[in-house]
Parts: structure tokens; sequence; C-alpha cells
């Protein structure tokens, strides 16, 4: 996807009471194993306070945070790949707020829909969220890393107005003034020639 690899969960499964999974009817090709917890949607839903300790953060195999630092797992056809264990630990979140400004109108976008997603994790982060009628936004309390943030303008959208993407971090503390300020954008022009 524009120039870089990028991974698809195919499949997932819930461990039992004693932390046994199994993930099953796998074609063969090279996989990473990520766990995540009750935290992914937690996050989401049922933590409102920044700073606070989900019960489990993401880790992929064989303990690591970004996919960099992770070990691809390779699966022949017909194998069966045991003792994929995974070290869950706990992890602190960050709430992360700002304001989104029109700069064409001057004015807060309001109702725009944010969609956020880890740059080393495999899944979105959360639910969408939808900017204030002032322009602000909270999303969903985050664990420290890199993140990819789409914006999405409804009044373009219906027209073939493109999301805006914006990359942003989250430290060791909330983000509260995230402010993004969203322009017409250019047209690109040129000539395509075919050699021969």
């Amino acid at each position: 996807n524009q120039g870089k690899t990028t991974l698809q969960s195919c499949t997932s499964s819930q461990s039992d009471d004693r932390g046994n999974y199994r993930l099953y009817d796998l074609p063969p090709g090279r996989y990473y194993v990520q766990a995540g917890g009750k935290s992914l949607m937690a996050m989401a839903t049922s933590m409102g306070q920044g700073g606070s300790a989900p019960p489990y953060s993401i880790v992929i195999y064989p303990s690591a945070t970004r996919t960099n630092d992770a070990q691809a797992i390779a699966l022949q056809a017909g194998a069966e790949v045991t003792s994929i264990n995974l070290q869950m630990r706990s992890e602190y979140t960050y709430k992360v707020s700002g304001k989104i400004m029109d700069m064409r109108s001057a004015k807060p976008m309001s109702g725009a829909v944010i969609m956020v997603s880890g740059e080393d994790m495999m899944q979105s982060m959360g639910t969408p969220t939808q900017a204030r009628p002032d322009g602000t936004f909270h999303l969903s309390p985050l664990p420290p890393g890199h993140y990819q943030m789409m914006i999405v303008d409804p009044a373009t959208a219906t027209k073939g107005g493109l999301p805006l993407m914006r990359g942003f971090d989250v430290g060791g503390a909330d983000v509260t003034n995230l402010n993004i300020n969203i322009g017409p954008g250019s047209a690109v022009k040129g000539k395509l020639k075919a050699d021969g």
C-alpha cells in the first residue's frame, strides 16, 4: 500500500480460562501472532480516564510491540505449530484531544469522522470518533506509540473528496492540543507518455 508492505488480519481466537488458544484452518504462509487482551475494545468503551492502566497491552510474538521487532511464523501445508506463547503486560493509556479547522471557511470542521490505527498494529484502535460542532474531538485512550489518523469530511466525501492522513505520537502524557488545519488541497496536472 503506497510502497509499504501492510499486514492483514486473517483470523482471531479467544483464550480459555487457562490462557490456551488455537488458530486453525490457516493457508500456508507467513504469519504474525498478536494478542491484545480485552483492553483493545475496552479502551474504546469503558476507559474514561487518561493515564489509567488497562488489563493488558498489545504484544506480538515473541514479546514485541512493533512488527519490526516481531518474529514471523512460517506455516507449511498440513503443519501444526505449537508453543507460540505470549507474555501479556499492563500498559498505561493516555487521552488524545484537539480541534479540526477548515481553512477554506476559517471555521471549525463539524462532523468530521476520525479513525485511528497503530502504525505497527494489525487493527484499528477503537471505534471511529466524530468531531463536535466546534471542531473539537476526543479519542479513546491510547497506549504510547505512533499512530495514523484518517479524517473524513462528510461534506466532501460524497463528492469524491479524499480523506486526510495525519501521523501523531503518544508519549508518557495526555495529548491535549492536536490541532489540525485542513485546506482545499492542490490539483496535480501533467502529461502521460507511453514509450513505443
